[in-house]
């Protein structure tokens, strides 16, 4: 039965584990020829390969800004905007 990655660990013994193979790895990651030689791109390497691609930011239209969508207006206005007109005509 193998652990999938970022499951909750609820038992001791099962987080032993956890903290032994991770404790492995760091260990193979620190002593990885690439790694010493350069850690910030031995990362990055890792990161590019491992993560799916950015989504595409959203095109901006040669005005330079992108449009906002626009809000959707209430019906019936502002709160007694109506009926204060209506009382003024029947005065």
């Amino acid at each position: 039965n193998k652990r999938k990655f970022g499951e909750a660990v609820k038992h001791a013994r099962e987080r032993s584990s956890v903290m032994l193979a991770e404790t492995t790895r760091v260990q193979q990651v620190l002593h990885h020829p690439t790694f010493k030689s350069n850690p910030i791109a031995a990362i990055t390497n890792h990161l590019r390969a491992t993560l799916p691609p950015a989504p595409e930011p959203p095109k901006v239209p040669k005005g330079g800004q992108a449009k906002k969508p626009k809000k959707k207006k209430k019906k019936g206005g502002k709160a007694g905007g109506q009926g204060e007109a209506m009382m003024a005509e029947d005065a």
